[in-house]
């Protein structure tokens, strides 16, 4: 388990500490992470939502279902299965998270599962980074740079996959697995008329600008 300070209490710095100590991602991995990326993610939501999503899930009776129906919640706007990877794959993190915050800063924090857990306002924070830091471990690659991987990560976590991969398609003449390198990816969404993917490559810019 990682040896935190016990006088942090900025939820977003706990969850990055955690991070980038967790045996579960990569070195890569953990050195992208930081505070100012939940920030970023957060933001680059928000800005996506319309108002008829936000009053939605204000309506705490309705926001089961309209997960289930429509799209994620809270403000990293996860989704039940990105709750599940978290919670799977970074519990130890998680648990340690939650211990940190209520025993050295005064938080009565219990995870209650989804949608709870993504909707309150401080577990959020750790939801948010940690499942950036599973798309940006998943977007690791062999002659891939980590800050490109980073790029990459942020266009999963924002639910960019498809655009990824035909732009990288696109540009591989069939075979996506020689594209690497962003830069070629970004120019080739900006470039479409493609308003999606367009979005894509705002919205990459927008999380990864904030790091």
């Amino acid at each position: 388990m990682a040896t935190l300070d016990p006088k942090m209490c900025d939820s977003k710095a706990v969850s990055i500490a955690l991070l980038q100590s967790s045996p579960r991602l990569k070195p890569e991995t953990q050195s992208l992470m930081t505070a100012g990326l939940i920030t970023g993610v957060v933001a680059a939501e928000a800005g996506r939502r319309g108002n008829l999503e936000g009053f939605l899930e204000g309506m705490s009776w309705l926001t089961g279902f309209y997960n289930t129906k429509i799209g994620g919640v809270g403000p990293g706007q996860i989704y039940t299965a990105g709750h599940t990877d978290v919670c799977t794959e970074l519990k130890t993190e998680l648990a340690q998270f939650v211990s940190h915050l209520n025993t050295n800063c005064g938080k009565s924090l219990k995870l209650s599962g989804f949608p709870n857990d993504v909707t309150d306002e401080t577990l959020a924070d750790f939801f948010i980074a940690g499942l950036l830091a599973l798309k940006v471990n998943s977007a690791q690659k062999a002659g891939r740079t980590p800050d490109d991987a980073l790029q990459y990560g942020i266009g999963l976590y924002g639910g960019g996959r498809a655009s990824i991969l035909a732009a990288q398609t696109a540009i591989g003449k069939g075979d996506p697995g020689t594209v690497v390198d962003y830069l070629p990816v970004k120019n080739h969404l900006l470039a479409s008329k493609d308003p999606v993917q367009i979005n894509v490559a705002a919205y990459i810019h927008e999380v990864y600008s904030s790091k």
